[in-house]
């Protein structure tokens, strides 16, 4: 049963995550299996992708030595 939840793709039309409650075989084990969309779980950064990073005031930071 879990495995057939996370395994589909969230239909578009519906909100971007889902919520299964699973119990075990004789019913007194109770389990929660939550479904997000990368977009809910990375915020807007996962959304937005600049082509070219922000202008700053400041040098960026030194490279480590390989």
């Amino acid at each position: 049963m879990a495995i057939a939840v996370v395994s589909e793709p969230l239909p578009l039309s519906r909100p971007p995550w889902s919520i299964t409650f699973v119990t075990g075989p004789a019913g007194d084990v109770l389990g929660m299996v939550v479904v997000l969309d990368h977009l809910v779980a990375d915020g807007v950064g996962g959304f937005t992708r600049c082509a070219t990073p922000p202008e700053t005031d400041w040098p960026p930071p030194p490279r480590p030595e390989s």
